[in-house]
């Protein structure tokens, strides 16, 4: 297995109170990240991916960096 832990509060995004947003950089560690291991991938996160206005704002564009992934991955 392999294991990644996401941070969901980082600085971006659109709204004005608690940030729930998943920065440019990260995304791109995490397609490095899974570019180097075919390991079933196991990935943390406080918010939720799903729903923008409770999780992280930008999830959309999480998913499918784990579903583009090669292997394909989905949480």
């Amino acid at each position: 297995m392999h294991f990644i832990i996401l941070d969901g509060n980082e600085p971006g995004g659109k709204s004005t109170g608690y940030k729930q947003f998943i920065s440019s950089a990260q995304l791109d560690w995490i397609t490095q990240d899974l570019s180097k291991t075919t390991l079933p991938t196991i990935a943390f996160i406080h918010q939720g991916l799903d729903d923008p206005a409770s999780g992280v704002e930008n999830g959309e564009a999480v998913r499918q960096v784990f579903e583009q992934s090669k292997p394909a991955r989905l949480f």
